[in-house]
């Protein structure tokens, strides 16, 4: 189990969970967006509750072993969809500008 943390709170969830939200929230940050999320969290032993948050462009997240004895939550469809989103987003840095990106980008002067 992990602990999402920002500025509001901390979040229980599980490894895979925490690991895809951070992974996705970086994303956004280097592509400069920001999405809002919805999960699941632990809030005591077996009990939990929807937690919504914002992630991506100057949002600071971080996630900690939460050191719990919870229940690791799995969420294979909420993993998924992450992936699926970071995926998506254009340009990221696994994938080269395309051209129609360059045509778009403005020129600074003449070198």
């Amino acid at each position: 189990m992990k602990a999402l943390t920002n500025r509001v709170g901390s979040y229980v969830t599980g490894d895979a969970v925490a690991d895809a939200v951070l992974s996705y929230a970086l994303a956004l940050a280097r592509a400069g967006q920001l999405d809002v999320l919805t999960s699941r969290s632990s809030r005591a032993a077996a009990r939990w509750r929807v937690v919504t948050m914002m992630v991506g462009w100057r949002v600071d997240l971080d996630a900690i072993s939460s050191g719990r004895g919870d229940p690791e939550l799995v969420d294979s469809a909420l993993t998924d969809a992450l992936k699926a989103r970071e995926g998506s987003l254009h340009p990221h840095g696994n994938t080269p500008l395309s051209a129609d990106d360059l045509v778009n980008l403005d020129t600074i002067g003449e070198y």
